[in-house]
């Protein structure tokens, strides 16, 4: 048998016809949908789903069309099954079950899969499979079909979810991408999964190119080359270019670093009981997270330059311990992740992704290298300088390219008044200009800024947050601001020690926020006060 009868032309046909329409749609739907995105016209996800329902009515087309003119037996129960998916899926959108609703998008693909295999055991399609085999392991101009339309599944797969991932894990991307929260962040919990299809649809295509060449080799290494970076860049580039130092932080004394630190570079300080810590903003920015046993504590220190935030963490949370690591940023600010875990961390808030336990602060204030030399004589620095040239070449230029890139972020950041690095932000209080540095104090759900201006007028400042007493003390010879809890302390006087004028030693307040800009405090702090007396 050479000759295709009048039935399977017809049905060749019309599977060319889906076929086509069918890689149309998948292909507007990857491209476009970030697009949508980027020019507003669409929120991501709205655009997503769009797209989606848009491919699905096409998959269930292609479905019926398989039922009523192929010789697939048992029509009636096919059909029906058909009819009755979609007025499920309808009734799932009209009652706004969105989460099964979306799961519902799954089911059209699975359909025709389904369909298809059922209609290849059909008895009348046993000739119809040896010539399926026949034709696929010749080189028969019948196969060219088969042949891309495998490639191009298999290929248009991996490359949509190795997109995505660089859409949606990658910092750069947000320059242009906005993708929502939640979509992020279920992504990045389901991210080995996803990279673990794409690897499988890799190989696929790639086997089928092997056995039939439906590309040139030119046009499969551009794919190839495309997709690994974008798999790159999503799945392991945030890791690899902000190594976390969370057991590793390196601390040395004043003489080590005199020649590299200006007595006017900024520095986050932690002394716990009188060990005294300071991480420059120089060598905090590329690694984001570094930690020790300070004072007998263990200490993890977190930055954000995009916030410009240090916040020290005792690395627990629900009773055990964290292993941090960079993930992103979003809503400019640092997120990371959990290593035993796996599960994100947002820098401001120190809480598990949509969990509510915070981890324990310890008390931490800004100054000058400076400044800290003369109050905390007998401190260390971390020291985190680029790696030598000569000893570690790749990791020298590595990481000299890394910082270039966040010293870069973080200039545009301090020197745009009214606009973020990254647009993700929706900030509508104006009560202060988007980039100006303030104080901010939380306690007990009750969150306070203020600012620099204020303070420098009222230097000692006596108010209650969230239930407890403060002082909120402004040192004017060493630029330093330290809120401490009042504890019955009734004076006008207190150093930036927490010494008072009758002999007392006041406690540090924990969640001191100092100096990170306004638009990133209002928009994670939403009902805060200013300057609050």
């Amino acid at each position: 048998m050479t000759d295709l009868n009048l039935i399977d032309r017809q049905m060749k046909v019309m599977l060319q016809r889906c076929t086509r329409i069918a890689l149309l749609g998948t292909v507007l739907m990857l491209s476009s949908s970030p697009a949508y995105a980027y020019y507003g016209i669409a929120e991501y996800v709205s655009a997503l789903v769009a797209f989606l329902v848009v491919f699905d009515f096409i998959i269930y087309g292609a479905t019926l069309g398989i039922i009523i003119f192929t010789p697939l037996g048992r029509k009636s129960f096919y059909g029906a099954i058909w009819a009755a998916s979609g007025l499920i899926a309808l009734a799932l959108y009209l009652l706004d079950l969105d989460t099964l609703f979306a799961i519902s998008f799954l089911w059209p693909p699975l359909l025709l899969v389904w369909v298809l295999i059922n209609l290849f055991h059909e008895p009348a399609m046993a000739e119809r499979r040896k010539l399926m085999g026949r034709v696929f392991l010749s080189r028969n101009p019948d196969s060219m079909v088969i042949d891309h339309l495998a490639f191009w599944l298999f290929m248009l797969f991996a490359q949509g979810i190795s997109l995505v991932a660089f859409a949606v894990l990658a910092d750069l991307s947000q320059w242009v991408i906005q993708s929502p929260r939640d979509f992020v962040i279920d992504f990045f919990l389901n991210r080995w999964t996803w990279f673990w299809l794409t690897l499988v649809a890799l190989v696929a295509s790639l086997v089928v190119w092997w056995i039939r060449r439906p590309v040139n080799l030119t046009v499969l290494l551009a794919l190839c080359a495309f997709l690994v970076l974008n798999a790159y860049s999503g799945w392991f580039n945030p890791g690899l270019m902000f190594r976390s130092q969370q057991w590793s932080a390196n601390f040395v004394g004043f003489d080590m670093v005199d020649q590299v630190l200006k007595d006017s570079d900024e520095v986050i300080v932690v002394e716990i009981n009188g060990d005294a810590r300071a991480f420059p903003d120089l060598f905090i920015t590329q690694p984001h997270i570094a930690g020790d046993i300070i004072g007998g504590e263990e200490v993890v220190m977190t930055y954000c330059g995009l916030s410009h935030l240090g916040i020290a963490y005792a690395p627990f949370l629900n009773g055990q311990r964290l292993d941090l690591k960079v993930m992103s940023q979003l809503e400019n600010n640092l997120v990371m992740w959990d290593a035993v875990t796996g599960i994100p961390i947002q820098q401001i808030s120190g809480k598990f992704e949509r969990q509510s336990e915070r981890a324990k602060e310890y008390p931490h204030f800004r100054m000058t290298y400076g400044v800290f030399k003369k109050l905390f004589p007998m401190g260390y620095v971390y020291y985190n300088p680029v790696a030598s040239l000569g000893d570690q070449p790749i990791k020298h230029y590595w990481d000299h390219m890394t910082r270039l890139i966040m010293f870069h972020s973080i200039d545009f950041q301090h020197n745009d008044p009214n606009k973020p690095v990254f647009p993700t932000l929706d900030l509508k209080d104006s009560r202060l200009p988007w980039k100006e540095k303030v104080y901010g104090i939380r306690n007990n759900g009750d969150a306070v800024a203020y600012t620099k201006a204020f303070l420098t007028n009222h230097p000692f400042v006596r108010t209650k947050i969230g239930g407890a007493e403060m002082i909120i003390a402004y040192d004017a010879e060493h630029g330093v601001v330290t809120p401490f809890y009042a504890d019955g302390y009734t004076g006008t006087s207190v150093d930036v020690y927490g010494n008072t004028d009758d002999g007392r030693k006041l406690r540090r307040v924990e969640g001191l926020l100092s100096e990170v800009f306004w638009m990133i405090w209002a928009h994670f702090e939403k009902g805060t006060d200013v300057n609050r007396t």
